[in-house]
């Protein structure tokens, strides 16, 4: 289990459990939501996540979006489902504005590893875990964790009136025709 915190470029935190059960993973994203108080919260509902989310919308919090990678991507013309749609916003924020330091190793071998291509309609295609782990790989835990950050465009909110969704900080959703190298 992996908890990402990112504003605009920044990555502001991580934090990394192994064998947690989703009521103590829930506990761990609260505390998270306490530090932070972030705009809004993804978790991915695929597997285990579904009952942290429950937990969590349970206990109150809000913001709280449940994210399904297999579904329908936001531009289907272009991505061949959310996960891939995501992952394209993750590698445009990387090369346009991301601020990925020096001790991100294991987030920038993660990145790098995931190969792409495309469907027979031309949408990319991500690889999936399981070809991944095929070829040797892990799953990509860390930079899936940050993947998430680009669900849903977020506003930043001010002490005032709600901003408007500023584009250059979610890149990778409205590309067009515009066809995606991967990172490496």
């Amino acid at each position: 289990t992996v908890i990402r915190v990112r504003k605009g470029p920044q990555l502001l935190a991580k934090r990394v459990y192994r064998e947690k059960d989703t009521v103590e993973v829930a506990a761990f994203v609260a505390e998270v939501i306490g530090q932070f108080t972030p705009q809004a919260v993804f978790v991915d509902c695929d597997g285990l996540g579904a009952g942290t989310y429950d937990q969590l919308v349970h206990l109150g919090y809000e913001h709280i979006f449940e994210v399904h990678s297999g579904t329908r991507a936001s531009d289907p013309v272009h991505y061949f489902n959310k996960r891939c749609e995501m992952w394209a916003a993750m590698r445009a924020w990387v090369e346009t504005r991301g601020q990925l330091d020096a001790d991100e190793r294991d987030l920038i071998a993660e990145l790098t590893a995931v190969e792409y291509g495309y469907d027979i309609r031309q949408r990319l295609r991500i690889e999936e875990k399981k070809h991944l782990k095929e070829r040797g790989y892990a799953s990509p835990d860390e930079a899936d964790a940050l993947m998430l950050t680009f669900a849903q465009p977020v506003a930043l909110l001010s002490d005032g009136p709600v901003d408007e969704v500023d584009e250059s900080d979610f890149p990778g959703y409205g590309l067009g025709d515009r066809r995606l190298a991967w990172m490496g």
